[in-house]
């Protein structure tokens, strides 16, 4: 169902130049029926751009710890890498980065700066301040 689900969307986009806003979990059907992708964390866009350079390249932390952590079938059983902390409640508010409690490359500054989104060299927009690129 969800594949036909999935079909249909990129039929009609394609027939009737639609332009649609999909929100969803499940990262193997963003890639699939999105041409471009906005991440989330905690609320605020972290990175966004075109699809293929955003899953495949990603520049944000948290981009990165989602790729990493769809299911993959490895010798012994399923690898689910997971990030350090716990997500903050949205409801209390923080200083600097939202995503700084749970960063492997968090320095002083995220914790007090809120980093705006920045546009790199292939175009899409990032928003931290140590970009993995």
């Amino acid at each position: 169902m969800q594949a036909q689900i999935v079909n249909l969307f990129a039929d009609l986009r394609e027939q009737l130049g639609l332009t649609y806003l999909f929100i969803a979990h499940d990262l193997a059907v963003v890639r699939q029926i999105s041409t471009r992708v906005a991440v989330m964390y905690l609320g605020a866009i972290v990175e966004t751009g075109v699809t293929d350079v955003v899953l495949h390249h990603p520049a944000h932390p948290y981009t990165r710890a989602l790729m990493q952590a769809v299911p993959r079938p490895v010798v012994g059983g399923m690898r689910l890498p997971s990030l350090k902390g716990d997500v903050p409640s949205p409801m209390t508010r923080q200083t600097g980065c939202r995503f700084h409690m749970r960063c492997p490359v968090a320095q002083p500054s995220c914790v007090t700066n809120v980093p705006a989104l920045q546009r790199l060299d292939d175009g899409r927009e990032v928003a931290c301040h140590f970009p993995l690129v």
